[in-house]
């Protein structure tokens, strides 16, 4: 499943949540460029944005592998469960790098 925050007045969407029933088969990258076009191309968007935690390196090579950009690191920014900070990795497309 997918959970996004709708279109913002300057075109700009977030990615809140995906999800796999089972991760690492292959069906993240379809769902990757489902949730692109419906963006861009139903939802008109400019801009769709999210961050993951930094250490999640598989999750980082499939986003980066569907076009997304690294645009920088939120340092110790997150509370895990665990009590422990992690850093969030903040990645971005624009229409036009699609």
């Amino acid at each position: 499943f997918i959970v996004l925050s709708g279109v913002n007045e300057k075109g700009v969407v977030e990615l809140r949540r995906l999800a796999l029933e089972t991760p690492g088969k292959g069906q993240g990258a379809d769902l990757l460029r489902e949730l692109v076009c419906y963006v861009f191309d139903d939802l008109e968007a400019h801009r769709l944005w999210f961050d993951v935690a930094a250490d999640n390196v598989r999750a980082r090579r499939a986003y980066e592998r569907a076009g997304f950009k690294y645009e920088g690191t939120l340092r110790q920014h997150w509370l895990r469960r665990s009590g422990d900070h992690a850093d969030l990795a903040l990645y971005g497309m624009l229409r036009d790098e699609r």
